[in-house]
């Protein structure tokens, strides 16, 4: 009775860690298909097929001949070895609001990954920076097209306010030509508003 017991709960633990694992990797795909596949950098692309191999591997010692699996294993070596994987086409504002969401889910995996013992610290970090990196990219396409619109729409309060965190966004990436059009633009519109 002992031992039957023994096994169910172990049973249990084995198809726990599977669910979870395969969980990981379903999130790591999800990430990939909603980010522009200008921001899928090789730096990226490795970072997250390092972190879906590995989970997959861990996985697999539970079910190693599960389909799944088996067909993920392909999958990601595919990814990691072309440039396949990511949004294409035009950025529309809410795909460009779904990458950004796509990317802190990414710095979310990182960290879980870092504490899974999956990445070191010093990659979790130059991972982290990068994908920070990207997420202000986006944030300044975002914050300029806002500001157009707005400002097309005669809505000037909105569109200097859009410009205001566009520049804090050039200004965090360290854009200096970016940032200078912006403070340029920026200034004119105030102006004209009389702020």
């Amino acid at each position: 009775m002992a031992a039957r017991l023994l096994l169910r709960t172990w049973g249990l633990r084995q198809l726990r860690s599977l669910a979870r694992e395969s969980e990981a990797v379903r999130r790591c795909w999800s990430v990939i298909e909603r980010m522009p596949a200008g921001l899928l950098s090789q730096p990226l692309r490795m970072t997250l097929g390092k972190i879906m191999y590995v989970r997959l591997k861990r996985a697999m010692r539970v079910q190693p001949e599960h389909p799944f699996l088996v067909q993920q294993q392909l999958q990601i070596a595919r990814f990691i070895g072309s440039s396949m994987g990511g949004r294409r086409g035009e950025i529309t504002r809410a795909a460009r609001e779904d990458a950004l969401q796509a990317l802190g889910e990414f710095l979310e995996l990182l960290d879980e990954s870092r504490r899974a013992d999956i990445l070191r610290e010093e990659e979790m970090l130059r991972c982290r920076e990068r994908v920070i990196a990207a997420r202000a990219s986006l944030q300044l396409d975002h914050f300029r097209q806002a500001a157009i619109q707005a400002e097309c729409l005669r809505q000037m309060p909105q569109a200097i306010s859009y410009l205001r965190d566009a520049l804090k966004s050039a200004e965090s990436l360290q854009d200096r030509r970016a940032y200078r059009e912006i403070r340029e633009h920026l200034h004119d519109l105030e102006t004209a508003a009389g702020f």
